[in-house]
């Protein structure tokens, strides 16, 4: 009621409201024409940069991790070495101490 007060379409109100899938029609017409809108402007730029090499990282890059080889280090501060050796798999995982466990004098 107050939709079709504040627009003037008294017709039309959604599918919910009156039944009718006008509306919800011209939303799915609404998303397959900008689909395909940004398929066609994007297709061909995504395809030359894949043609002139542009658009991955090379495999020793993509090894190394892009933190490092891009930004000269690892993000989350994580000894990459410590991870790659092999470990116990009985060994217990180090306990982890939250805010409650500690005790403040």
């Amino acid at each position: 009621e107050n939709m079709r007060n504040a627009y003037g379409n008294g017709s039309r109100a959604g599918l919910f409201y009156t039944g009718q899938g006008e509306m919800l029609a011209c939303n799915v017409l609404a998303l397959v024409v900008i689909t395909a809108w940004v398929t066609v402007c994007m297709f061909p730029f995504f395809t030359i940069l894949k043609n002139v090499g542009l658009f991955r990282v090379t495999d020793e890059m993509e090894v190394d991790g892009l933190d490092a080889s891009k930004h000269g280090g690892s993000a989350y501060k994580i000894d990459l070495e410590a991870m790659n050796t092999p470990t116990d798999v009985n060994r217990k995982p180090p306990a982890v101490h939250l805010e409650k466990d500690v005790v403040h004098s």
